[in-house]
């Protein structure tokens, strides 16, 4: 092969007497390595890197003899600049697909709640009259109360303290405007000591 191909190609030897191909293969590595673990700040900055190295090559500000030393790698100046861009695009693209798939699982929680809130056994509307009575978002109980970790698990009721419930904002919204989900006109609920904890 010609000794013009050669550089072309990058098959001369440098000074070090490393081969341009084994160096290479040692910017693939890391080049690889980089893509398995990338983060935004070393892509933009392997992007102004190389960008800037693109630019550098087609100025007269580089000395020949630092151009004919970074001329063999320039196809990965290249590959650099691209994968980085690539990269680049993909975080906005993640960020709102992560954003709508939240937003999907909120809402489809949502409709599950409210699909659980029409289907309230007795002891349940029991538990959650008294945030209304009170106007209150919070309740006292166990976690061991059968009835308060069935509406937890439910995520109607979100534990907050120890002994201390909240109810859900979409919940508490819902029932609001239907109250007679929870009302037991035909069973009232008995009295409240405030010791029904204690039990457990």
């Amino acid at each position: 092969m010609r000794s013009g191909q050669s550089e072309r190609f990058g098959l001369h030897s440098n000074h070090s007497g490393r081969s341009v191909p084994n160096a290479n293969v040692e910017i693939l590595k890391k080049l690889l390595a980089w893509i398995e673990k990338p983060s935004p700040r070393i892509g933009g900055t392997v992007l102004l890197a190389s960008l800037t190295a693109i630019c550098l090559l087609d100025t007269e500000f580089l000395p020949g003899a630092m151009k004919t030393a970074v001329k063999p790698y320039e196809v990965w100046i290249w590959l650099a600049f691209v994968v980085a861009l690539s990269l680049l695009v993909t975080y906005p693209i993640e960020w709102v697909w992560k954003a709508f798939a939240l937003r999907r699982k909120q809402k489809l929680a949502s409709r599950k709640r409210t699909s659980r809130l029409q289907d309230l056994t007795v002891e349940e509307r029991y538990a959650l009259q008294p945030l209304f009575e009170k106007n209150a978002r919070t309740i006292p109980g166990h976690p061991n109360d059968r009835v308060i970790a069935s509406l937890i698990r439910d995520g109607i009721l979100v534990q907050v303290t120890q002994f201390g419930f909240r109810i859900s904002e979409d919940a508490w919204q819902y029932l609001r405007e239907n109250l007679s989900l929870i009302a037991t006109p035909d069973n009232p609920r008995p009295p409240l000591t405030g010791n029904e904890w204690m039990q457990y």
